[in-house]
């Protein structure tokens, strides 16, 4: 697959098939994850790759933390709450996706060069995955939970996104592209 057809065509998947992932393949889809340049070259972001009992025991933080997160998603898409609450929804179980990936910036990151870098490599990590043929979605409403970088050894790392994995069992349309987001000078 080309990178153009990559860009085009990736789309956020919600509803993935139960099938596992061979780990080549997932090793494979890290790897070119890290490959996204990253703030001074540091490479400080790190990346948790959990399946099976692993996966379970995050997902079960994550929806018992919903109650706790239900407003944030409800104030970010006030102008779509069946959105919103299509968003809430996954989180209960990240559309049965086998795999998750939790994304973390460096130690103590607020912002800034850490989390751009770690948010780079995740676009990497979407791209890679979607050429494999595997669906993804990056979420970012339960990340606050700190208690999720303690039990997978990570703690004092910002978790900046989970990346629910898997083999898509639809594919979604895309949304049609907003005009005027590029102003040209000069030109």
């Amino acid at each position: 697959m080309e990178l153009t057809q990559a860009i085009r065509e990736r789309r956020t998947v919600r509803q993935f098939a139960s099938t596992p992932i061979p780990k080549a393949l997932l090793v494979e889809v890290v790897d070119l994850a890290c490959w996204a340049p990253s703030a001074g070259g540091q490479q400080g972001y790190r990346f948790v790759v959990a399946a099976g009992s692993a996966r379970n025991e995050i997902q079960a933080r994550v929806a018992a933390s919903l109650p706790q997160i239900r407003h944030l998603v409800e104030a970010e898409f006030a102008h779509d709450p069946a959105l919103a609450e299509e968003v809430v929804t996954f989180h209960e179980a990240f559309g049965g996706a086998p795999v998750l990936v939790l994304a973390f910036a460096g130690h103590d990151a607020e912002g800034g060069p850490e989390v751009l870098s770690v948010s780079a490599a995740i676009q990497n990590l979407l791209l890679a995955a979607h050429q494999a043929g595997l669906g993804t979605a990056w979420t970012g409403f339960a990340t606050f939970n700190t208690e999720i970088a303690t039990i997978v050894g990570m703690a004092g790392r910002p978790l900046i996104g989970i990346i629910p994995i898997g083999y898509p069992l639809s594919t979604p349309t895309p949304r049609p592209r907003a005009e005027g987001r590029v102003q040209w000078l000069g030109f």
